[in-house]
């Protein structure tokens, strides 16, 4: 069976397409300009999303309190210059997608590239830390044994000590980028000055990066784990969709077990 799923973002400032993928279906690692309304239309339990309402705003509250600026750096900031030897950062850019709250981060005296920290946002995300995990481990495999190019992963994990609570993240390289939707339509038709060549070009990569994933075969379907304990790539949980967590989400049912 094939277990990964790809997703296709286009980045002008390298001449291929930019895959980034996860074996949860849930989420789009790279900036988009809007939100996409890509999830399931269920029957919703109006106390399900009270509930997870309340728990959006109560995480969204304690994140702002770390990001207060007090004239020198934000507990924020200071939580990722712990992953960069201390050396201190500025949060350039906030942006929300539909699971993920993001922060920006530039390095004040290195030239290296932003780094994006990505938290997967409560009451909207129902597994934050299995999502997180399979990612992580998506990511790395693509790496390992592709020629797919990909954000490197800094770190991951679960927050705890002061900010304990925050819940799983990832920090990784930040890639400016855009949608390849809104690079090619405007108004539902293809741009004008898009020509076949560029078409065909596009295609091309899009065939080559499902050929690539399409060589990695695993005995089943579910949630990609990264070698430990002596075992290679295997799969580790049973599969994290998007209608996995929308069924819970929205009806309070527990559907990934």
């Amino acid at each position: 069976m094939h277990g990964l799923a790809p997703a296709l973002l286009l980045f002008p400032q390298v001449p291929h397409l930019l895959l980034l993928t996860n074996s949860t279906g849930l989420v789009i690692l790279a900036r988009a300009s809007r939100k996409l309304d890509v999830r399931p239309k269920l029957h919703a339990n109006t106390a399900a999303l009270e509930s997870n309402s309340r728990a959006r705003a109560k995480w969204q509250n304690q994140l702002a309190s770390y990001d207060l600026d007090d004239g020198w750096r934000s507990d924020m900031e200071e939580f990722v210059s712990e992953y960069h030897k201390g050396e201190p950062c500025r949060v350039v850019e906030r942006f929300e997608g539909a699971f993920n709250h993001c922060f920006r981060l530039r390095f004040d005296l290195s030239n290296r590239a932003d780094w994006l920290l990505r938290f997967p946002i409560p009451g909207d995300v129902m597994y934050p830390g299995e999502k997180i995990n399979q990612e992580v481990a998506a990511m790395e495999f693509i790496r390992e044994h592709t020629d797919i190019p990909i954000p490197k992963v800094i770190t991951s994990g679960r927050t705890d000590g002061r900010f304990e609570g925050l819940g799983p993240f990832i920090t990784m390289d930040f890639v400016d980028g855009e949608r390849l939707d809104e690079a090619l339509y405007q108004n539902d038709k293809i741009k004008p000055g898009i020509g076949q060549l560029t078409l065909d070009y596009i295609y091309k990569q899009m065939a080559q990066i499902y050929l690539e994933l399409f060589e990695h075969d695993f005995e089943q379907i579910g949630g990609l784990s990264m070698p430990s304990g002596g075992r290679s790539w295997h799969i580790g949980s049973v599969p994290l969709s998007l209608k996995i967590n929308e069924g819970q989400r929205l009806t309070g049912i527990n559907l990934y077990g």
